[in-house]
């Protein structure tokens, strides 16, 4: 069996069936097809950071420490950057909680 699809038809054969009126190229994609958010733009260190951990507790527990001032006398983010570190915090996937085996709690009984 072979791993590929035969060739019915060539580059060549098929634009020389269309006429070239009907032949339209699609104009290429913006240099930037994906805007820049203010989290990446002013903290990318924090994105690389978030990226890492997406998916982990740790994730969660760094979000906390970004929006909440434990420290005392911080200057803050930009409303903006506030509103998208928010955003994720709203969208980051629930803890597991562990399984019995996970826990310990699971009592091994072989009689």
């Amino acid at each position: 069996m072979s791993d590929s699809f035969p060739t019915l038809f060539s580059e060549d054969e098929i634009e020389a069936s269309a006429p070239q009126s009907e032949i339209k190229k699609a104009p290429p994609p913006p240099q930037d097809s994906f805007p820049e958010s203010a989290l990446e733009h002013f903290h990318p260190n924090i994105v690389d950071r978030l990226t890492l951990l997406w998916g982990y507790p740790e994730c969660l527990n760094l979000l906390d420490s970004l929006t909440v001032d434990t420290r005392g006398g911080r200057q803050g983010f930009r409303p903006e950057v506030l509103a998208e570190l928010m955003f994720l915090h709203t969208i980051l996937p629930p803890k597991k909680e562990p399984t019995p085996w996970e826990s310990g709690n699971m009592k091994r009984d072989w009689r």
